[in-house]
């Protein structure tokens, strides 16, 4: 949940939200460019185009 962050503010989980993106970040609060992180999010829209 995108609430966690504090609008970006804070790390949670290793990850943090940096210029509305999710990011991995080490143990130094660096972003880690080694993990790849996938968005799944799904629209209203496509919601609807699968569920009716």
């Amino acid at each position: 949940m995108s609430s966690k962050f504090h609008h970006g503010h804070e790390i949670y989980n290793g990850y943090k939200l940096e210029h509305d993106k999710v990011v991995p970040v080490d143990a130094n609060g660096n972003v880690d460019e080694s993990v790849k992180v996938y968005d799944f999010s799904i629209t209203k829209t496509c919601r609807k185009c699968y569920w009716r």
